[in-house]
Parts: structure tokens; sequence; C-alpha cells
């Protein structure tokens, strides 16, 4: 069938609107932004079985290989083991998540590590500030298109914190994008949008970003002696040898084998005499006494974390995240320290 003169023309005026207009609305956009692309990546999660569950937006502050992100992005990552997470950079090059470096929950922030040298890195404009009208470029991965640019303005700067409402799409798969000014500067990490608000989507300033980072950098305590489990407030005498201890928390458990307490001390003498492997037998009896032990279940992930059973140390984790928050906190900041 012959294309009609109507249907000729709309197709010309499409191709027309392709070559001439989406390139001009380009050109707005400087290369010195433009080229920031390198440095922008794409975060994928995916199940056991492979099939892909979210998808984010990073970008590269380190040329050694540390990406900001948001923090919304990776915790399904972190709530589920059995996920993987995998960085695509703008080349098309993968890199598996090497380790999580610090994250900020209230600010929805984190940032982790991939293997890497000499990357391509943008700059974090901490002291620069944002202002009413002014253009901004996001460039992000919404829906998993890679690497996509969109401009806008900067609607207001809010609340203390100094949120950047912006008029550029912050679309699902944009979260964790960069938000540049026209200088090609990082000024903040786009972060969430108000539901069928048009055009009300918000960054944040990329001076947490960088409070992240340099506190990453702060030399970390030993772990072991902040791991000593906290006596009990009845032990206002000297504290027995570990092996006394050990001796007397065995005899406890043979006097009362049906009570929690006692198979947990039985674990907190194991574990002050370096005997990893036994402490958690013990503490696996005392949960098994008492499902929702939650001193039980913080001794059981952090003798998994000294034996680098990491993955069971996060199942600990996520039972605390229930019972007990701050023990939880306490044993997460363990597991990435």
């Amino acid at each position: 069938m012959e294309m009609g003169k109507e249907n000729l023309q709309k197709v010309l005026l499409i191709l027309f609107l392709l070559l001439f207009i989406i390139p001009a609305a380009y050109a707005k956009v400087p290369d010195i932004v433009l080229n920031q692309k390198k440095a922008v990546v794409t975060i994928y999660i995916n199940d056991k079985e492979g099939k892909q569950i979210i998808t984010g937006t990073g970008f590269i502050i380190d040329q050694n290989g540390i990406i900001a992100t948001n923090y919304h992005v990776i915790s399904k990552w972190l709530e589920t083991l059995e996920s993987t997470l995998l960085v695509k950079m703008e080349n098309g090059a993968y890199f598996p998540i090497e380790e999580l470096i610090n994250f900020d929950e209230n600010n929805d922030i984190a940032l982790f590590k991939v293997e890497g040298k000499e990357l391509t890195t943008v700059k974090l404009a901490t002291a620069y500030k944002p202002k009413q009208g002014e253009g901004i470029v996001v460039i992000g991965s919404p829906m998993g298109l890679e690497t996509t640019v969109s401009d806008g303005i900067i609607s207001n700067v809010r609340g203390k914190r100094g949120l950047i409402q912006i008029t550029a799409p912050v679309s699902i798969g944009s979260s964790g994008s960069p938000v540049f000014n026209l200088k090609g500067e990082a000024i903040g990490i786009a972060t969430f949008l108000i539901e069928g608000g048009q055009n009300l989507n918000f960054a944040i300033p990329v001076k947490y970003v960088a409070n992240l980072l340099n506190e990453s950098k702060k030399p970390k305590k030993k772990i072991k002696p902040a791991l000593e489990p906290a006596p009990a407030p009845e032990a206002l005498a000297p504290a027995p040898e570990p092996v006394d201890e050990l001796e007397k928390a065995k005899a406890e458990v043979r006097k009362n084998p049906v009570r929690a307490e006692t198979h947990y001390s039985l674990g907190v003498a194991y574990f002050r005499l370096d005997m990893y492997r036994e402490a958690i037998e013990a503490y696996r009896q005392a949960i098994r006494i008492k499902p929702d032990f939650a001193e039980a279940h913080f001794g059981l992930g952090i003798s998994y974390l000294i034996l680098n059973d990491r993955g069971s140390a996060l199942e600990e984790y996520k039972i605390l995240k229930e019972l007990d928050p701050e023990k939880a906190n306490k044993l997460f900041n363990f597991i990435y320290q």
C-alpha cells in the first residue's frame, strides 16, 4: 500500500523533530556538563534468580572506585542476602560491589566501592550556594535508560538542610543521579519526588556526600575490645578469670538447661576465651529457647563476623532490626567498619 500524502507529511515532520529540535535541546547543555557522563553509573540489583528488582543511578567521587548513590537504592540489597549489586559504567563495563563504605539513612545517601583505578570522577561543589531560577542538569538512568540527560532550573532551596527543589525530572531509576550546575560541578544528589506533583523533585546538597566520605576516612577503632559483651548489672565484683567463668557457666547450664540466659552466659564465656564456634552454638541454643533474645542475636552476629561469615552476621542484623534497632545499628556498623 502506498503511503498517502498526509502520512508522508507526518513522517517528515517527525524526522525534522528528531534531526533538529532534539539536538537543539542538547545544545543548551554545555559540553563541560555533558562530559560528566563518564563519571555517572547505573546500579542494578538482581535477586537470586538473576531477575532485576531495582535500578538506580550513582556517580564516582573517588578515582579508586568510590560511588555515591541514595541509601534507598541499595537498601533492598542489604535486606536480601541472596541479591547481587552490579554497577555498569558509561563505557559498558560491569563491576560488582566490593565494599559498603558508609551510609546516612536520614539524608538518604550511601557510599560504596567497586574495584577501579584512575576512574573519571565528578567535582563536588561542597561550598556552592544554589540560586533560585538557576539552570541545572541531571544525568541519570530513568527506567534503566542509561546516562539520560535532563535539564531544568532550581525552583527553590528549602529547610535547614538546604534541600534543592528542581524541575528536572527524577523518574524511577534516576534516584542517586548527580545534579550539576552549568559549570559542570555536582551540587546535589537527586533523592525523591512528590508523587502526583508536577516538577516537584528534590536533591540533597553534595556537602552531605563529602561529609560522609570524610567520616569514612577517619581511623577506625579496633573491633575486638568493643565486642566484649557488657557485664550483667549485678556484676559489681572483679570479673572472674575466663576459665573459671566458663566452668561456672557450664555448671549453670547443667543446673538450668531450659533457661535461655544460662546458655547466653555460656556463649559469653566462650567468646571471652576466643572460642567463637563454641560461643555460636551456645548463643544458638539460647535463641532456640527464647527466639526474641536480642543480646543472644547480637552475640551470635559478632561471633559470625569474627569468623568472617558476613552473610550470617547480616542475617542476625535483619532479625535485630525488628527486635532491637539500636543493637542492629551497632552490629551493622561493626560489619562495615
